[in-house]
């Protein structure tokens, strides 16, 4: 524990936490008066900070070390090596993980683990400059990291405020202040990189295809948030990829007003938008490797189930039941691999607190959703979900990845962080649906009044 906990994170954390609270205002008091949605602002990085602060004290408290110690603590040997061979080092945080590179390691830089996992050593790459500024201080990198990654969280909440505005609260529970994505989201892991580049991608697809503002700066960001979620999960940004093309496509579809020309115009803008998808995987089809083709992902989802169900896990599992690696038997498994992947673990499956904690979340999401359902009516759901390219896109991401996360992660301790990225599309998108049914309903009792 005395190897985890500095001097440093008592001097460093209290200043780097100053200068972020003053930046966070002075962005606050600046958009307040034209963006009413910055009344969240401060609030949601405070939010995060403390997340990040808890998930620091859980793992080495409570877990006593694990991935994300390890991580923080092999960056600080690129952080040596940096001082001695600054090309190398530059070199390596681009992602080339050859040998001739893992050489100009040796006893004065340590030796790094995770080099043969390349998803995992991005952990270690990329938090390297944060180790750096923090001076080998657990605390005040989670505090870096937390805080950084909150920019694209919070442009998720930008985007969906923005297209439904008077529901701020609602989506502030569901992007800035969602326990999982709070605690699982800014520590230092691979998933706190994952959920920003997602919720960053998706505001920049937004900017880019919807509104066309900023289209520069939009597609910049656009690049750097694929490189990241293909650096660290590939299945991320398959996952939104399609979703994203069909809500674009729809989007111009519907800004069409004549009924003929739309009937003339639809199939072109699909095929155009596919040819773009197939074009864009196409050429990242060699980063995404084993996510390149649908059968590779299908026996990949078998693997990853079966491995995830040993008893090296102590027992921390769940079985939807077997399935093979055709598309039939997969979606076979389509209801229990959703169901897992929004709702479990239960409550009365949890073997420890954090489980227990994401056991009560999970109820919560189960009940509102059962709340949701009965009285809105699935019907009217999808009625209104046609209407809305926005939601069309964020809950067919939601819960197709809810499907695959469901589908190819049998073990709890990984479905909790796995699961994130797809919370926040899910609870605003039944937030929207909500009002759009309450309002109806107050014109429908108008009309009868």
């Amino acid at each position: 524990m005395e190897n985890f906990i500095t001097v440093w994170d008592f001097v460093l954390f209290p200043i780097y936490f100053l200068i972020v609270y003053a930046f966070a205002n002075a962005i606050k008091n600046s958009n307040i008066e034209t963006n009413k949605a910055y009344e969240y602002y401060v609030k949601g990085i405070l939010a995060k900070i403390l997340g990040g602060f808890i998930f620091c004290c859980i793992y080495i408290f409570y877990y006593k070390g694990g991935d994300s110690i390890a991580y923080w603590k092999f960056s600080g040997c690129l952080v040596k090596l940096m001082s001695k061979n600054f090309s190398i080092y530059l070199d390596i945080l681009s992602g080339n993980l050859t040998m001739s590179n893992y050489y100009y390691f040796d006893s004065t830089t340590g030796f790094p683990e995770y080099w043969k996992d390349a998803q995992s050593f991005s952990t270690i790459r990329f938090i390297s400059p944060l180790y750096l500024l923090s001076i080998q201080s657990y605390f005040t990198c989670t505090l870096l990291l937390s805080a950084l990654s909150y920019a694209g969280v919070w442009r998720l909440y930008l985007l969906f405020t923005r297209e439904f505005p008077g529901l701020e609260k609602q989506f502030a529970i569901a992007i800035l202040f969602f326990p999982s994505l709070l605690f699982w989201g800014s520590g230092i892991m691979k998933d706190t990189y994952t959920l920003s580049a997602a919720c960053w991608f998706t505001y920049s697809i937004y900017m880019v295809f919807i509104k066309r503002e900023k289209i520069m700066p939009n597609i910049f960001w656009l690049i750097i948030t694929t490189f990241v979620m293909i650096s660290f999960k590939p299945y991320i940004f398959i996952a939104l990829l399609p979703g994203s093309l069909v809500w674009v496509s729809f989007k111009r579809i519907q800004a069409v007003k004549s009924p003929v020309i739309k009937i003339l115009v639809a199939p072109v803008i699909i095929v155009v938008f596919m040819l773009l998808g197939t074009v864009v995987f196409s050429s990242l089809s060699s980063n995404l490797k084993q996510y390149s083709s649908v059968d590779n992902m299908l026996n990949k989802a078998v693997v990853s189930q079966n491995d995830l169900k040993q008893d090296y896990y102590q027992g921390n599992s769940f079985d939807i039941g077997e399935f093979d690696g055709s598309i039939g038997g997969v979606f076979s498994k389509f209801p229990l691999a959703v169901m897992a992947g929004l709702f479990r673990p239960f409550i009365f499956e949890a073997r420890n607190p954090v489980m227990f904690i994401s056991g009560v979340e999970n109820t919560f999401l189960l009940i509102f959703t059962i709340i949701f359902l009965f009285r809105v009516g699935p019907i009217k759901v999808i009625k209104y979900i046609l209407k809305e390219p926005l939601l069309l896109f964020s809950l067919t991401f939601a819960v197709f990845f809810a499907f695959g996360i469901g589908l190819s992660t049998s073990n709890f301790g990984a479905l909790v962080r796995y699961k994130i990225p797809c919370i926040p599309f899910y609870l605003s998108s039944l937030y929207i649906i909500r009002e759009y049914f309450e309002k109806q309903e107050i014109v429908n009792d108008k009309k009868v009044g």
